[in-house]
């Protein structure tokens, strides 16, 4: 089983031994997803093809609902497309478990939000190769 540094709204999540935290398995997958989701496409200078072109270019611009949410989806399903084949390559060298592997997308729900216009509210499902589901959550705002 692989394992990563646990991240809470992007800080290191220290136990109060003083050691890391890890996840793995399903916490693992949903942490992968929000961070490949949440990271601008282009911005890792090793990873050029890591991350994902929904953000400050979409959100927030005085757009129709339809295309932030055509936009979205889009960039969503080929981030998620890119993190299925790293995964498969992660997999040639390190035991990986079917709950941290990304099967299919579901479900991608793109709204709104009601309060404030400029924020858009994402609900991805999905389905791990060992047949569990998530629904990870993102807010983004420009």
């Amino acid at each position: 089983m692989s394992v990563d540094i646990a991240l809470e709204e992007g800080d290191i999540v220290i136990a109060n031994t003083g050691d890391l935290t890890t996840v793995g398995d399903l916490d693992k997958l949903i942490q992968d997803l929000r961070k490949a989701v949440l990271t601008n496409l282009g911005s890792n200078k090793y990873h050029i093809d890591y991350g994902c072109t929904i953000g400050a270019d979409t959100i927030g611009l005085d757009l129709p609902d339809w295309m932030i949410q055509n936009e979205a989806t889009s960039s969503i399903t080929n981030t998620l497309n890119m993190l299925k084949i790293s995964q498969s390559q992660q997999r040639r060298s390190q035991d990986v478990t079917g709950g941290e592997m990304l099967l299919s997308i579901t479900d991608i729900t793109v709204t709104r939000d009601s309060t404030e216009p400029r924020q858009v509210n994402i609900v991805v499902s999905v389905v791990t190769e060992a047949f569990s589901t998530a629904d990870v959550g993102f807010t983004i705002t420009p």
